[in-house]
């Protein structure tokens, strides 16, 4: 990792757990490099998440 790498994840779409997101470092002169990422989020906190907040969730 550089200090300008623009990053982005992937793998949102399939958010569940048990499921790896892709990290991509973006480095300034244009080059990638790419990893796989583990989360430790449960089924809850992933709707939580996808609701915006807990108090979002909530609000439902």
């Amino acid at each position: 990792m550089q200090e300008d790498d623009k990053i982005s994840v992937s793998g949102f779409s399939n958010f569940a757990p048990g499921s790896h997101f892709t990290i991509t470092l973006t480095h300034k002169d244009g080059s990638k490099e790419s990893f796989a990422a583990e989360h430790t989020y449960n089924e809850t906190q992933i709707d939580w998440f996808k609701a915006g907040s807990a108090l979002n969730f909530s609000a439902k």
